[in-house]
């Protein structure tokens, strides 16, 4: 196997491409698998992330380079306008080439002249996750979508004279019998978002992963956009996979207070509550509407907080008699009218509680949470850290110096580490990036194996992993 890039007791970054270094690992090792691939045709990352996808026994005979027009790269932390005039004014950036006797690839992960040969990709490591996955384990997928671009851009090698418009002309780079992807303006029209996440996804069902949920990732302070004919994406799915049916899962790891208490029917009972995560109060069981009517008619009365009686204002406008409501929708019946069912989403026909307080409620699967990027840059040269705001070595005075652009935010990966891994369980990120994965994992206690094929993000991984340690203090808090 791959010699560690960096390891200490708890954590282990490799250096490498991401479906090697996990065929070298044994079955069923990893509790748990976190990670955000490469977007589809977004960014291009450095010359280290070219990688060989195919055969590898044949004696490859690389085809003409495809070309695409100078785009975002990783390093750059913000190039503005003027470097995208610039750069578009060549197609100097290669995105691959395809062998005319396997038809093996050789780029980037994300730089495929198609989605569906991204997606096959991609499935070639997912199954080797599945592979090392143990039989309770999960693996959350976050990957966000990205739009087809009518001339010059990564989505269309080149633009004009460059571009693959008919099969004659995309032809040379395939060998015979292999069928050449359908792009551009064929299937995909221009400025149609490409789908890349639901074709991930249906491609993980058909190999046998189950999925438990979509969650929603809401960027509250998400990056503006000049476009006028869309609205602005905000958010980002996170895929909740099992690797069987019987699966290892602490929701109560993971719980969130409960803010209010309501009830209904006539009677009084004591219901234990917390109150903010940290109280334990004895509520005298009060019924919804009565409580609503109350606050609406100016009449006090006791209540959990302070010994009077409140409700919101969204409360009191949507508040409704239930004899109007009743005689509106059974005044045709007569005697076959219905009896009233004493029970709500807290209690039972009978008065039972249906929840239990004390211990919070599920979070659910939309995620408000902001984005925090990254703070620091590495030259490429020593390998030196230092604030991303600078653009020049300080110390080797190089430019061109490597930062990520795109890392996820740390607390996006607290509540799925709490939930589906235990303290000591391992947990993969094989797209690592600036190890924001193994940062939040360390703190919880879980060993972490972290890898990525472009050596400056090992370096940031190296960087922040050495800075933290366990913290047994924000296992048991409720996360943010």
């Amino acid at each position: 196997m791959l010699e560690p890039f960096y390891q200490d007791h708890l954590s282990t970054v490799y250096n490498g491409n991401a479906l090697e270094v996990l065929q070298a690992m044994p079955d069923e090792s990893v509790q748990m698998c976190m990670t955000s691939p490469p977007y589809w045709g977004l960014r291009n990352y450095a010359e280290g992330a070219n990688i060989i996808w195919g055969d590898d026994h044949c004696e490859h005979e690389w085809g003409n380079i495809l070309k695409i027009a100078g785009r975002h790269k990783a390093e750059e932390t913000n190039p503005g306008k003027t470097g995208y005039v610039k750069d578009r004014n060549g197609m100097t950036e290669s995105a691959g080439q395809f062998c005319s006797q396997c038809g093996a690839w050789l780029g980037q992960l994300g730089l495929e002249p198609a989605p569906e040969l991204y997606v096959e990709h991609l499935m070639m490591i997912f199954r080797e996750v599945k592979r090392v996955l143990r039989k309770d384990g999960s693996f959350y997928l976050n990957i966000g979508d990205t739009y087809v671009s009518g001339k010059g851009s990564c989505f269309n090698p080149g633009g004009g004279n460059h571009s693959w418009q008919s099969w004659i002309d995309r032809k040379p780079n395939y060998p015979t019998g292999r069928n050449a992807p359908n792009r551009m303006c064929k299937t995909i029209p221009p400025k149609c978002m490409a789908c890349t996440p639901e074709r991930v996804l249906f491609a993980m069902l058909e190999d046998g992963w189950i999925l438990r949920n979509k969650v929603i990732w809401h960027k509250r302070n998400h990056m503006p956009s000049s476009v006028k004919d869309r609205f602005t994406q905000s958010w980002e799915y996170l895929y909740f996979f099992t690797k069987s049916r019987r699966y290892y899962f602490n929701l109560d790891s993971v719980r969130r207070p409960h803010l209010s208490i309501q009830g209904s029917g006539n009677k009084e009972r004591k219901i234990p509550f917390t109150h903010k995560g940290n109280l334990e109060h004895s509520i005298p069981w009060q019924p919804f509407n009565l409580r609503v009517r109350d606050v609406k008619r100016g009449k006090k009365g006791t209540s959990v907080q302070n010994g009077e009686l409140r409700a919101s204002d969204q409360e009191i406008k949507d508040y409704e008699y239930p004899e109007k409501i009743q005689k509106h929708e059974y005044a045709d019946l007569g005697a076959q009218r219905p009896a009233r069912i004493k029970h709500s989403g807290y209690f039972g026909q009978n008065g039972e509680a249906l929840v239990n307080f004390s211990k919070g409620k599920n979070p659910g699967d939309l995620w408000s949470i902001a984005i925090k990027p990254s703070a620091i840059s590495v030259c490429p040269h020593c390998e030196t850290v230092f604030p991303r705001l600078l653009k020049v070595c300080p110390y080797c005075k190089v430019e061109g110096v490597v930062g990520h652009f795109a890392p996820y935010p740390e607390a996006l990966c607290v509540d799925p580490i709490k939930a589906s891994s235990r303290v000591g369980d391992i947990i993969l990120d094989p797209f690592a990036g600036g190890g924001t994965t193994g940062v939040a994992a360390k703190k919880l206690g879980r060993q972490v194996i972290l890898i990525d094929c472009v050596r400056p993000y090992c370096v940031m991984a190296r960087y922040k992993l050495k800075k933290v340690e366990y913290q047994p203090e924000i296992e048991g808090c409720y996360s943010k």
